[in-house]
């Protein structure tokens, strides 16, 4: 059964049609025995009965950015204006994520960021939750010492821990082991997040060892509670060269910061982050619907734009 918000194509293929149809429709509705209730994004002139339906896998993207202002677009984001294809590099969800879930559930999000083994110690501390977005590892311990419903739990995705330079700074290249050290000892500044208790931090800090130059760059290394901070500082470092180590998802996310690769195989570093309902949840039938609505194939999209993999 295809999620809320999944796009589906109705193809004419197979029938005697004056002309081929590719309509494009939106789940609004489950309906129960495999139905579900759609509307069309184009006219259905035509449609008939026993038309094939073809799971896109994703909601509706449309083009955002400079690339369309004065441009007259469609709701399927396709130009109407006759002045040839919209050439933008940025494509984003027609219902985001955040208000979509806010409108059907009727209550607001309200999320606290930070290195993920200090958001376990505050959760155990007593700080309330109704979902939890922890690594695996984290989550499956939660849920053996009755933190976390164990039938909540679902990954989200997997993300790399990659190499950033403040944006317009040329890339270096950081493929190899030699690349990286020597871009490393180049940096006049390296950010990272919490060598303690950030995964990417404490990741970080033994390939510096493994490099053998954890002793040379200390000087220069920043250390920030989480990626966000870190990345942050890169992007208004003052420094020749300032480098950042932390994972995509922190990179992509942050302005002034531009991604140039993951850690090379040999020291690469990718963790699955995993959603759960906590136990103690004041809300817990939405905090399923928010742990279905950002695991599931209508926020493919989006969760590939953040960095999720």
């Amino acid at each position: 059964m295809p999620p809320i918000f999944q796009a589906l194509r109705i193809v004419s293929d197979g029938f005697d049609v004056p002309k081929p149809l590719d309509v494009v429709v939106e789940v609004q509705q489950h309906l129960g025995e495999g139905r579900v209730r759609c509307i069309a994004m184009v006219a259905t002139e035509g449609m008939v009965r026993g038309m094939k339906a073809i799971d896109t896998g994703a909601g509706i993207s449309v083009p955002v950015g400079r690339e369309t202002l004065g441009r007259v677009l469609n709701v399927l984001g396709q130009p109407v204006d006759e002045l040839g294809p919209v050439q933008a590099k940025t494509f984003r969800s027609i219902h985001r994520l955040a208000p979509s879930f806010e409108a059907e559930a009727g209550c607001e999000i309200d999320g606290t960021f930070g290195a993920v083994g200090a958001m376990r110690d505050r959760l155990l501390a007593g700080a309330p939750a109704d979902v939890l977005i922890l690594s695996r590892a984290l989550i499956d311990e939660l849920a053996r010492q009755g933190h976390a419903v164990p039938g909540s739990v679902v990954d989200i995705g997997t993300v790399a821990t990659a190499i950033a330079v403040r944006s317009g700074d040329s890339a270096p290249p950081v493929g190899d082991a030699a690349g990286l050290r020597a871009a490393l000892l180049a940096a006049g500044e390296i950010h990272c997040p919490d060598p303690r208790r950030a995964t990417a931090g404490i990741h970080f800090a033994g390939v510096l060892d493994r490099l053998g130059i954890a002793g040379e760059v200390t000087a220069r290394l920043r250390t920030h509670p989480n990626g966000m901070t870190a990345m942050r500082a890169l992007a208004a470092a003052a420094a020749e060269r300032p480098l950042g180590c932390t994972q995509v998802t922190e990179i992509v996310a942050t302005p002034g910061v531009t991604l140039v690769a993951p850690l090379p195989d040999e020291f690469g570093l990718r963790t699955v982050y995993t959603a759960a309902v906590c136990a103690r949840a004041v809300r817990p039938a939405e905090a399923g619907a928010l742990v279905g609505l950002l695991t599931g194939a209508a926020a493919r999209e989006e969760r590939r734009r953040a960095g999720f993999a």
